[in-house]
């Protein structure tokens, strides 16, 4: 099917945006204290000229990209200081010089030499510091054995001191503060997201002894405006506050990372991994220097040296705010058709345990749905109080060397290579029981074996209800019972579970959906951020059968919205070629597949500006997504590229699609329903255009999850938020093929209608979910952070006739109406 479309807006050279979703909102509000230092420090820098050095014989190497282009950017220095022939990048790198002129990033020929360090420090005995749970803490300068700053924690150390290890974990944007000095770190242990501040003037000096790893989560050091990688915003960056010499081994680097320092490697590499927005300004000084070739990875050269320097500081610091009472961040899972007492599953999580101690915990709940469409306030059973540590060692599968299932007790030790060096079999029984090792257990609550339901929407399958938690694990439980089927978790992540703060706040699951066809059932899904793409087979009773594909690619990368990029999803057209395949996005490719597993894999690139939303997959002749730039595109599998719908919000990517088949003058158009983050317009192939503004509806609100369809009408949820406070709302409905008002024939709680924005209280207002109970029509406007404990819930009962002219899609991700 065809239809036409809008001609494509001519655009200057654009590059490819990565933003976070509006609905992927803060967790928890935060408060800020002050902290004041005092010292007198020396200081210390040297510039090198370039941003990228290398000592004599080494190489700069950068790759990753298949299509031979450079997608890195330099700004502030046009060459880098290697030997002549040893710099190597796919294309050339555009580069900025000083003067601003845009030249290609060349190789100096002129490696630099090694510098002489200052003889290592030990500690001379020191205490031992725990510094956990929200807690900010001032440390004086002297010797200390470790220290230990975790789970939203916060220290700042006032002056020169040597320690033995410094473990950051679990941070959420907290960490350590350091005053001007010189501090010698046996072993620095940076967990993801965990921030290094420097108050200045004067200068930090890190001195590290082992191999250096910082991982991205995101994570900022000394940067200021902390996720703005922009030319101007690095310019701003005191970089000559923070000096990082290791003594011995690499520095690695993996993930969203911005620093701002002189990096000195003294016997060994500088690896930088995957993850963006990347942005180091300063400069590095290794034995060589190898990355990923990954758009938003920028460098801005700094070099120089500050003087002596008496200071007094006073730092701001974010301290968050513990919710005590249940709260979602994932829509509810709802059944498409119900009777009264069918159940809705909601996903939350707890900041607190119930005696007012922070502790994480996760929770799936129940709650009965009532004749009138509203829920019940307390629910039918919680599948976080009926799992047991049995019954998890015998039903959590993950993946063995062959791509076989295999019980995650049992599993090789190779699987968790990359992670530090741990006993494997504790670590095994971490995952397995979280609770049983404090260190490990990473800020949960005693006795939480579920981890939090992060924003992956759950899905109903069959006699099940699979969904996915943020300590990497994927669930199914009887919908029924609330009992355990079977955890999933993939092999991938192992390595990632000897950190399991870290983990949980890299949030590693994207969406998943349950899909049928050929009398098979299957759960795709996507996973660390779309570097891992799968389908797994169910048995009829639900259990698992196997893996049908597993498609992971290192450092691959799928658009942020739905969060965390949206499952594989099957064409419209399921017949003829189209029958039993899935399409999904990575690293800006189309990718398309036979569900099973069976057959050959296309790839279809996608040019600039980068997609940004999931995929209308009707045939593979018509896909439709929407980019960067605020467009909705189409092309086909073969690369042919088509054209614009027209654009939601110039200048605002689009960041979500859904669509519908109607009958409009005795034809059949397939509408597509696009939004930005203020805006939402449908497209078609007649005059139906429209778009319902957020900014200053909804008391300027953004929207803050997917679109629904349902009923020929048009929901979407919006949220205002005002310094720490969120407040809900549901906009529409509009009618599909108009835009007007379609709230005719509608009640909301009993009650007709008045207006299209709808107040639903506290917290994220979330997606609307739908179903009929019997033969009442409902669609659920749902909020996350309701009173007490409970959840805001609003049916919109359809009380007019159907409309037989429109045939729907519930959700992003449900294809099933379509017919």
């Amino acid at each position: 099917m065809t239809y036409p479309l809008r001609s494509i807006k001519t655009l200057a050279q654009l590059g490819i945006v990565f933003f976070t979703m509006p609905f992927a909102l803060a967790q928890q509000c935060t408060t800020t204290q002050s902290v004041t230092t005092t010292t007198v420090v020396p200081g210390s820098g040297s510039g090198s000229g370039s941003v990228l050095n290398t000592f004599a014989g080494g190489r700069i190497q950068y790759g990753g990209d298949p299509n031979g282009t450079c997608h890195l950017r330099f700004f502030n220095g046009g060459q880098v200081n290697t030997g002549a022939g040893r710099l190597g990048t796919e294309g050339p790198c555009p580069a900025k010089s000083s003067s601003g002129t845009t030249a290609t990033l060349t190789a100096s020929g002129t490696p630099v030499g090694q510098q002489s360090l200052a003889p290592f420090q030990t500690p001379s005995g020191g205490s031992s510091q725990m510094i956990e749970n929200s807690i900010t803490r001032n440390l004086p300068a002297g010797d200390y054995s470790d220290i230990t700053v975790r789970n939203n924690a916060f220290s700042t150390i006032a002056g020169s001191s040597r320690i033995g290890t410094l473990n950051m974990q679990g941070c959420n944007g907290a960490g350590v503060t350091f005053a001007p000095g010189t501090y010698f770190i046996d072993q620095l242990n940076w967990g993801a997201g965990c921030r290094i501040n420097t108050p200045g003037p004067g200068n930090v000096t890190l001195n590290i002894r082992q191999t250096l790893t910082i991982n991205g989560g995101p994570t900022c050091a000394n940067y200021s405006n902390c996720g703005d990688i922009s030319e101007s915003n690095m310019a701003l960056q005191a970089s000559d506050r923070l000096t990082i010499n290791v003594y011995q081994g690499n520095v690695v680097t993996q993930g969203a990372i911005q620093i701002a320092a002189s990096i000195y490697v003294h016997a060994g590499d500088f690896l930088q991994g995957n993850g963006t927005p990347f942005a180091l300004a300063g400069q590095v000084i290794a034995r060589n220097v190898t990355g990923q070739n990954n758009v938003g990875t920028h460098f801005y050269y700094q070099g120089g040296s500050s003087a002596p320097t008496t200071v007094t500081t006073t730092q701001t610091i974010v301290v968050p705010v513990l919710n005590d009472s249940y709260y979602s961040l994932a829509p509810p899972a709802t059944p498409a058709r119900s009777l009264v007492g069918s159940l809705v599953y909601i996903g939350s999580q707890r900041d607190k345990d119930l005696a007012g101690n922070p502790g994480i915990s996760g929770h799936m709940r129940a709650f009965a749905l009532a004749a009138d469409g509203s829920l019940a306030t307390t629910p039918s059973w919680d599948a976080a109080a009926l799992m047991t540590v049995a019954d998890r060692s015998n039903r959590i599968y993950t993946r063995d060397t062959a791509g076989n299932l295999v019980l995650l007790r049992d599993v090789d030790a190779a699987a968790f290579a990359g992670g530090p060096t741990l006993n494997v079999a504790g670590l095994k029984l971490s995952i397995i029981n979280p609770t049983s090792d404090a260190t490990l257990a990473a800020g949960r609550t005693a006795g939480s074996l579920l981890g939090r339901p992060w924003r992956t929407a759950p899905v109903i399958a069959g006699a099940s209800v699979i969904f996915a938690t943020d300590d990497g694990m994927l669930y199914s439980i009887n919908k029924t019972t609330g009992a355990l089927n079977w955890g999933f978790f993939p092999r991938e992540l192992l390595p990632a579970a000897t950190d399991p703060a870290a983990l949980m706040n890299s949030h590693p699951w994207g969406q998943i959906d349950f899909v049928q066809h050929g009398g098979a059932s299957y759960v795709v899904g996507t996973a660390m951020g779309g570097a891992l793409h799968f389908a797994m087979r169910l048995n009829a009773d639900g259990s698992l059968n196997g893996m049908s594909f597993n498609d992971y690619r290192a450092g691959g990368v799928s658009p942020t919205s739905p969060f965390g990029g949206a499952a594989p999803t099957m064409p419209i057209i399921r017949t003829g070629a189209y029958t039993g395949k899935v399409a999904y996005v990575v690293n800006n490719r189309v990718v398309s597949r036979r569900l099973d597993g069976s057959g050959p894999t296309v790839q279809t690139p996608v040019i600039s500006p980068a997609i940004t939303s999931n995929l209308i997959y009707n045939d593979d002749n018509e896909v439709h997504f929407g980019v960067a730039n605020g467009e909705v595109r189409r092309m086909t599998l073969a690369g042919v590229y088509c054209c614009s719908a027209g654009t939601v919000t110039a200048g605002q990517p689009v960041l979500g699609l859904n669509a519908a088949r109607a009958t409009i003058g005795g034809s059949t158009n397939l509408l597509i329903v696009a939004n930005s983050a203020t805006e939402v317009a449908t497209f078609s192939g007649n005059t139906e255009s429209w778009r319902a503004g957020v900014t200053g509806a909804a008391a300027g609100g953004t929207i803050s999850s997917a679109v629904t369809i349902f009923e020929g009408k048009v929901y979407f949820p919006v949220t205002r938020t005002t310094g720490c406070q969120k407040d809900g709302y549901i906009q529409g409905p509009y009618d599909l093929k108009t835009g007007t008002n379609g709230s005719s024939g509608i009640r909301r709680n009993g009650s007709a209608l008045s207006g299209l924005i709808h107040s639903i209280g506290p917290g994220e207002s979330l997606r609307v979910t739908t179903s009929r109970i019997g033969s009442r029509r409902f669609a659920f406007g749902f909020g996350g952070q309701g009173t007490g404990g409970s959840h805001n819930w609003n049916p919109f009962e359809h009380t007019s006739p159907e409309d037989t002219t429109t045939r729907r899609r519930l959700l992003w991700r449900e294809l099933t109406n379509f017919n």
